[in-house]
């Protein structure tokens, strides 16, 4: 033996002496834990294992192979595929991941100026994307996939011509027909009793159409008139009435020409022209006559003369009573024409008197039938209870009334023969019957003037 352990184990041959031993096969074959030594004190001694890993996470982990030795790793793939980060790798954290702001895709078709905020890409303003191309004869959308899309439509359009309608075709705008009545100028309308009116292109009749001036009313032979609601255009009618509308007639006007003038004189109704009595109340009236707002409600009192019948009175035909009075019967006030041939003296009843002084009893009747009549109208005449000139009661009459001068006839004075009447009733009917067959000028120029005035309403004005 030797001493060392390496060689092996020495023997001895009898034959031959000693024998070397078998050296000692320290490798085990894997590089990953070193090379293996012999100590020739103790014989085979392990080696160091391998240390693969050099330190750098970016080119992965390193692994050790049993038959080569260390085997590099895999290095990283940092990139994680989002535009909107920048990769990188640390040799001891590894991948690395930083947001950007760069221009990205959003994939949305219906966006627009995407860009990268917070590691996500988006259209910073979606309201940009406009997908309206202009035409009234498409449904504008926009889809995220393929982005704007015109859909035709068959919804009304205008091609700039205002006497031509038009409509969506095929998604274009086309002409359908014309308007009826529409024009560009004078000469598209029927002249000369129509006009072409800037304001919306139409034909508009001429006749009381509101003017300036002449120049406004169209054809030569036209003419602005001034009426008393304003100036209106009145069509000339030199050429004969055929050219007045309805309602308007040929008439030489104050110019000197014939012109179609409305037949109620005026074009247009002036609104608050007068006031006057209808339904019990006053009312306004235009200057047609026509009844407008309510002016004065009376209460039930009724109206008389354009205003309302004051407190504690009514109205009666064209008077104001007092409360609980009322008009004469005519059937009460005056007896029958039949029995009014005689006074109470028995004296003949004078006829139709005339400036001789001469009648017949037949004319006496109807002398009589007129003077019921009259008291059936009014009040009888005197001093007291006949209405005054202003429509009221209870007033003392006018003086020319009561025969106290200006040609008036006295009470008991003939007027054809200056004679007194015997009766003193008869003399009441038979001054009745004068006044209303005119032998009383001043009464019968009074009841005129009343008879003449009407609380229904106004009367048109006429230029």
């Amino acid at each position: 033996r030797d001493g060392n352990a390496c060689n092996g184990v020495e023997t001895c041959n009898p034959a031959s002496g000693c024998v070397a031993g078998t050296a000692l096969a320290c490798d085990d074959g894997n590089a990953c834990n070193g090379v293996e030594t012999c100590n020739p004190a103790s014989g085979c001694v392990a080696g160091t294992p391998l240390a693969c890993n050099d330190g750098n996470a970016c080119n992965g982990v390193e692994t050790c192979n049993p038959a080569s030795g260390c085997v590099a790793g895999t290095a990283l793939a940092c990139d994680d595929g989002n535009a909107c980060t920048d990769d990188s790798c640390d040799a001891v954290a590894g991948c690395q991941s930083a947001f950007n702001s760069l221009p990205c895709d959003d994939r949305n078709e219906c966006t627009t100026g995407d860009a990268c905020a917070d590691g996500v890409c988006a259209g910073a303003n979606t309201s940009a994307t406009d997908c309206d191309d202009g035409s009234p004869c498409t449904d504008d959308s926009c889809t995220p996939a393929t982005g704007c899309a015109h859909a035709a439509n068959s919804a009304a359009c205008s091609g700039g011509d205002i006497c031509l309608t038009y409509a969506c075709v095929s998604g274009e705008c086309t002409v359908t027909g014309a308007v009826t009545g529409c024009c560009h100028s004078d000469a598209d309308c029927n002249g000369p009793v129509e006009l072409c009116r800037d304001l919306d292109h139409s034909c508009s009749p001429v006749h009381c159409s509101p003017c300036g001036g002449d120049k406004d009313c169209g054809a030569a032979g036209n003419a602005c008139v001034a009426f008393a609601s304003g100036k209106a255009c009145a069509v000339g009618c030199a050429g004969g009435p055929e050219a007045c509308p309805k309602g308007a007639s040929c008439q030489e006007a104050e110019v000197g020409a014939k012109l179609c003038l409305p037949d109620d004189g005026d074009c247009q109704c002036a609104p608050h022209a007068s006031t006057g009595c209808a339904d019990g109340d006053v009312y306004w009236f235009d200057s047609c006559g026509g009844r407008e707002s309510l002016d004065a409600d009376c209460g039930g009192r009724g109206c008389v003369a354009a205003a309302c019948c004051s407190p504690g009175t009514h109205a009666e035909g064209d008077a104001c009573l007092a409360d609980g009075d009322e008009a004469p019967d005519a059937a009460e006030a005056v007896p029958d024409s039949e029995d009014l041939t005689a006074g109470e003296t028995g004296d003949p009843v004078p006829g139709d008197l005339g400036p001789d002084g001469e009648g017949t009893t037949g004319e006496a009747a109807e002398v009589a039938d007129a003077a019921r009549d009259a008291v059936a109208a009014d009040t009888a005449p005197g001093t007291e209870g006949m209405p005054s000139a202003d429509g009221t009661a209870g007033e003392t009459a006018p003086d020319e009334a009561q025969g106290g001068g200006g040609g008036g006839c006295a009470i008991g004075d003939d007027p054809g023969q200056g004679a007194p009447v015997p009766a003193i009733g008869l003399v009441l009917l038979l001054l009745l019957a004068l006044r209303l067959r005119g032998w009383c000028p001043a009464w019968a120029a009074t009841t005129s003037r009343r008879s003449g005035r009407s609380g229904s309403g106004p009367r048109s004005s006429r230029p």
